[in-house]
């Protein structure tokens, strides 16, 4: 079998991925007001947010086109890629944080922000790489929005708007990530995706970011591992004639050195926020978002039932999320 092959095989055939919630996910476990940060924080994620929405604009736009590339090499330098990264170190709760905001901000240091950073460092470097510059667009934009939709008070009339009902799924994951191309310590990381199944899993624009930040922090750390330069996404409809729910997956080959580390004991605690080489929040944060969405108690349950997870096959690791698709006239 290949790791795409791997990759079809359902992880927890036993399992019953149902929907709990008697209402559509909201969110609730998402955001954070702007007073639950420092004060000190609030011009550096002012001045981050308005210069990632002006570096998305140009995900529209021909960057082929020399004057349209001027304009975004304006936007691009090393001051203001240096006070991007002295922003997120300097964002910090107010006081002793909760869990909740400890993910929030986790997610505001990273996510698509990591891949952004590392993609102009390597273009300000002078190692071009195709598609580079416009991933940087898409990253951006799509950041903006996870800091607004995330921090309550940041950009209230986009969020509001945002919140409107406007159905999304696979149509937009395609769009994004056919056009992606991500970066670790070696170079360039190509984005495989492919989904037989085209429906819609969010009825706004926040449980889309929700899903898409997820889905980002999962790619981030396979960037992270790939043995080959590549990382695999795949979307699966749960249930052959009326699927109610999809599985999300991940998934990239392994050096010998991070097989013999995930070992079956590790496999079992990744989601509980154990991790080999950083804070561990990004799973267990996905799991709490998972457990939200489908109306389980806590995370644990999640992980315990199959509705998040992980496993190592001979061709590589492998993630998984589920998460409830739109059932049209019923939410």
């Amino acid at each position: 079998m290949t790791i795409s092959e791997d990759m079809e095989v359902d992880p927890v055939p036993a399992a019953s991925i149902v929907n709990h919630r008697s209402t559509r996910f909201s969110g609730e476990i998402q955001t954070c007001d702007l007073s639950e940060l420092s004060a000190q924080s609030l011009d550096e994620l002012r001045w981050l947010y308005q210069w990632l929405e002006a570096l998305g604009k140009y995900s529209s736009r021909d960057l082929s086109q020399p004057t349209v590339l001027n304009e975004f090499e304006a936007l691009v330098t090393r001051d203001s890629v240096a006070r991007v990264i002295d922003s997120t170190r300097n964002i910090r709760a107010a006081q002793q944080g909760s869990i909740e905001v400890t993910r929030i901000l986790h997610d505001l240091r990273g996510t698509a922000l990591h891949q952004l950073v590392g993609i102009v460092d390597l273009w300000l470097s002078g190692r071009v790489f195709g598609g580079g510059l416009p991933a940087a667009a898409i990253l951006a934009r799509d950041h903006a929005k996870f800091m607004r939709h995330s921090l309550i008070g940041l950009d209230e009339q986009s969020r509001l708007l945002d919140a409107g009902r406007c159905l999304h799924g696979v149509e937009n994951l395609r769009n994004r990530l056919l056009q992606l191309v991500f970066v670790n310590a070696d170079g360039a990381v190509r984005i495989d995706f492919a989904a037989n199944w085209n429906g819609e899993f969010a009825i706004t624009c926040p449980e889309f970011s929700t899903v898409l930040r997820q889905l980002y922090n999962l790619m981030g750390n396979a960037v992270r591992h790939t043995a080959d330069h590549t990382i695999l996404v795949r979307v699966f409809p749960m249930g052959p004639v009326k699927p109610k729910s999809l599985r999300l997956v991940i998934a990239n080959a392994l050096t010998q050195a991070d097989r013999a580390t995930l070992s079956p004991s590790v496999l079992a605690k990744l989601w509980h926020g154990y991790t080999t080489t950083g804070s561990g929040l990004g799973l267990n944060a996905s799991a709490a978002l998972v457990a939200e969405a489908f109306g389980l108690e806590c995370p644990d349950r999640a992980i315990d039932l199959g509705y998040v997870g992980s496993r190592v096959t001979e061709n590589g690791y492998i993630c998984w999320i589920h998460w409830p698709i739109v059932i049209q006239d019923a939410d």
